[in-house]
């Protein structure tokens, strides 16, 4: 959020995106976390809690530029969001970190089923909607079948998915450029990641996030 106000995004836009998590984070405790221990587990680690809320803020931005409506988008776009790592969290830490570059190929093929791990353990929450399960399966996806786990293509990849995984990289990015200032950012999103999703979500987030930065 700090990032954002930084490069001049709206008070509105701020207020909209603050008033989203909190809704989502009300909606998470419905399924009472203290029931289920990897969910309490995930909800207490601070670094995959904070990662899950800077995406979701960035995820809700996207969502509404593509005209989905509120109630629908905490549903859907909110837990999924927030929740997009829970399998990742299962792992080691080494895993966690996402670095696939300092991981040996084990840790590589492990780090990939993540989606799944966490789609299997979303599915096993009581009333969690399927839709929330499927773009946990498929935030790793590009249309470019670069993703993973399934290496699914353009026209195959849930929307929802699209807008969390992208939320998800640029979340890493900004963390990036916070701890290399020298990152050109935008450079980076051209070169390397908006290239793996639909146009629709593709220009939902640079109408979000570009003219801000371009500012």
């Amino acid at each position: 959020m700090s990032f954002l106000r930084t490069q001049g995004l709206s008070e509105s836009n701020l207020q909209y995106a603050s008033g989203f998590v909190r809704n989502v984070h009300a909606l998470v405790q419905e399924f009472n976390p203290q029931t289920h221990d990897i969910l309490n587990g995930f909800l207490s680690n601070m670094l995959a809690y904070e990662h899950g809320v800077a995406t979701t803020i960035v995820a809700c931005l996207i969502a509404r530029q593509t005209g989905m409506k509120a109630d629908s988008a905490i549903k859907i776009v909110g837990l999924s969001s927030m929740l997009h790592d829970i399998g990742l969290y299962q792992m080691a830490l080494e895993i966690q970190d996402e670095d696939q570059s300092k991981m040996n190929a084990d840790q590589q093929k492990l780090y990939r089923t993540h989606p799944t791990v966490g789609a299997q353990i979303l599915r096993s929450i009581r009333n969690m909607d399927d839709a929330v399960v499927q773009a946990v399966a498929q935030h790793h996806e590009r249309r470019d079948q670069k993703g993973f786990p399934a290496k699914l293509g353009a026209g195959k990849i849930y929307q929802v998915a699209e807008i969390v995984g992208l939320s998800d990289e640029f979340v890493r990015l900004i963390l990036k450029t916070k701890m290399n200032p020298k990152t050109d950012l935008q450079k980076e999103l051209d070169l390397g990641v908006l290239n793996g999703f639909s146009h629709p979500v593709v220009g939902a987030f640079r109408e979000v996030v570009f003219p801000v930065m371009e500012e």
